[in-house]
């Protein structure tokens, strides 16, 4: 029974820790290192994108669907990328990633509540 209580906290609690920490990551920290060090803007938002898409492949549950995975969060990691670049604001990204985040959440988390 305390596992499940714990689950279920760490479940309430990832999408308001996730989303901050892998903007402030990738768009944030290492968006910005990157351009700075090759002074290209495409290497900034390219290989950050890479590493987002390749985080997020071992969430899928198929050779299918981390295809997917791959290629739809590499190009919201380019998209997102992009909107910082011009921006220069990381709220708007992570208040997105926090709806995604919960919209994928819900039914997981509804499953473990009612068992």
């Amino acid at each position: 029974m305390r596992h499940r209580i714990l689950n279920l906290d760490i479940s309430f609690i990832f999408p308001f820790l996730n989303a901050p920490m892998e903007e402030l990551m990738y768009r944030g920290y290492a968006q910005n290192k990157f351009i700075s060090k090759y002074k290209k803007v495409w290497i900034g938002i390219l290989i950050p994108s890479i590493g987002f898409a390749l985080q997020h492949i071992v969430l899928a549950v198929s050779l299918q669907g981390a295809l997917v995975y791959g290629v739809a969060f590499f190009f919201w990691g380019i998209v997102s990328g992009i909107i910082y670049l011009k921006q220069k604001r990381l709220l708007p990204l992570i208040i997105c990633h926090f709806i995604v985040n919960l919209a994928f959440g819900i039914l997981p988390l509804v499953f473990m509540v009612v068992g």
